[in-house]
């Protein structure tokens, strides 16, 4: 039964990734990124959630999870599908990739079958299937072994689903953890990684909960593509290049390292609300301590604008470069 679902909502599946992929650049992009995730969270991962206990026993069906979130995670964070999906979940707040969120699914679905009082035909049926080889009982078994997941009467201390989803949530964060920080190894503009983040990024959820100027809260996602290194924010003769000496687009002046010139010195990243910001540092020291500004900090609403600032003008800059 569930190969053939699988089967009938595949073809569905992919053309709903694509295209929610595709509008939602459009849609989301006049919202403030926490906004946005909440708004995702309710639509589209509600939607996603519903039979994906089943679908995940499907052949390949958690590689197509996990392409499904890389691809949601990018266009959250307009960031281009080629770049790093590791480090735009780190920067949305996830912990889990997507085949990670399915076996959670599962691993829930079959605690709850085997808390079914004894007698109970649905439960009964589903102890027995596991002698079939075929059976959905077999198969997420199967999943759960293959990723070192304790089934729900092996697991030690967990006297209820919820103690035991917990412990469950646990193992997947760590694996999803240890995937994401192999993936971030060669991150290295504008900074290596690990002195950005050190772990899912606590911002979207912290946003939620204080009390910032609307330009702040949409200068969030800004902040997070400086973050992740974007942006493109030299030039070479008016175009995109790699080459190691170019200019900034917004001063001209030629820099080894774009970011740290444009976070460090540039008059773009310069504010009043910022002179305590670094204002003594080297241009380095100044760009990591915007580039880690927390919502909690008086500097935060001043460092979201500046980002804002950066992205609107880079983008400006691009467009009429053509």
């Amino acid at each position: 039964m569930n190969l053939w679902c699988y089967s009938c909502l595949k073809g569905f599946k992919e053309t709903w990734i694509q295209v929610w992929s595709f509008r939602s650049s459009a849609l989301l992009r006049g919202l403030p990124l926490c906004f946005a995730l909440a708004l995702f969270d309710a639509k589209v991962e509600g939607s996603v959630r519903f039979g994906r206990w089943l679908l995940a026993t499907a052949p390949g069906a958690l590689d197509r999870y996990d392409t499904a979130y890389n691809r949601w995670a990018c266009a959250l964070l307009h960031s281009p599908p080629w770049r790093s999906a590791a480090i735009a979940h780190m920067e949305l707040g996830w912990g889990l990739c997507g085949r990670h969120r399915a076996l959670l699914d599962v691993a829930g679905r079959r605690a709850r079958l085997w808390m079914l009082p004894k007698g109970d035909m649905y439960g009964e049926v589903f102890i027995k299937s596991h002698a079939v080889p075929l059976s959905w009982a077999r198969r997420s078994l199967t999943l759960l072994e293959e990723h070192d997941i304790p089934d729900y009467p092996d697991a030690e201390g967990c006297g209820s689903v919820q103690s035991y989803l917990v412990l469950v949530r646990s193992l997947l964060s760590s694996a999803a953890s240890a995937t994401f920080w192999s993936s971030c190894s060669g991150h290295l503009v504008p900074f290596p990684f690990s002195l950005l983040s050190s772990g899912p990024s606590p911002l979207p959820a912290a946003l939620l909960s204080v009390s910032l100027p609307w330009e702040a809260l949409m200068g969030h996602r800004a902040l997070c593509r400086l973050r992740a290194g974007t942006l493109d924010l030299a030039h070479a003769n008016g175009k995109k290049s790699q080459a190691k000496v170019r200019c900034c687009i917004f001063c001209n002046k030629k820099t080894w390292a774009p970011y740290i010139h444009v976070l460090g010195e540039c008059h773009i990243s310069r504010s009043p609300e910022l002179r305590d910001a670094g204002e003594l540092f080297s241009p380095r020291e100044r760009a990591l301590v915007l580039l880690n500004a927390l919502p909690h900090e008086l500097l935060f609403p001043a460092v979201a604008r500046v980002a804002l600032a950066i992205e609107r003008r880079s983008k400006q800059f691009w467009d009429q470069a053509g």
